[in-house]
């Protein structure tokens, strides 16, 4: 791994409201997770992020987005009951995460349950009015579309 993918790794880390170098043993399991899945490879992320998760190690807030991102992988993969339920358990953790609430927003909206996805994405928006992910699945909701026709 060169320095500019180990950079990159801790800067999306970071933006992402935890820190990879909060539980050191765990380090080098998450930027491997985080460069999987920044070069796309969803399927390679998931063992990688399951593998986090069940160490234990990791505070409330910092496993919620664990979960979010193994279930992010799962969406990409368009295995959805498995990314709708990593949503659902990183919102059991943190009721307030806004990546976790867009993901399960799409989620329902899949599973037609139309209303209540779009009141997912509306609250994501409300948490965090600087995340656009939300907004854009709101205004230009393809999965809606699939959806509904």
């Amino acid at each position: 791994m060169d320095r500019s993918n180990v950079c990159c790794a801790i800067l999306i880390a970071s933006v992402c409201h935890y820190s990879i170098s909060a539980v050191p043993g765990n380090q080098k399991l998450v930027e491997q997770a985080l460069l999987a899945k920044d070069a796309g490879k969803w399927a390679e992320s998931i063992p990688l992020w399951t593998q986090a998760i069940e160490s234990g190690e990791w505070p409330p807030k910092k496993l919620a987005y664990l979960y979010y991102y193994r279930g992010e992988a799962h969406s990409y993969l368009k295995e959805r009951d498995l990314a709708y339920s990593d949503a659902e358990k990183a919102l059991s953790i943190d009721p307030m995460n806004m990546r976790a609430l867009n993901l399960r927003g799409l989620g329902r909206i899949h599973r037609k349950e139309v209303a209540a996805g779009l009141a997912d994405l509306e609250k994501a928006a409300r948490v965090a009015p600087d995340f656009a992910w939300p907004l854009i699945n709101r205004v230009f909701p393809a999965s809606v579309r699939e959806v509904v026709g």
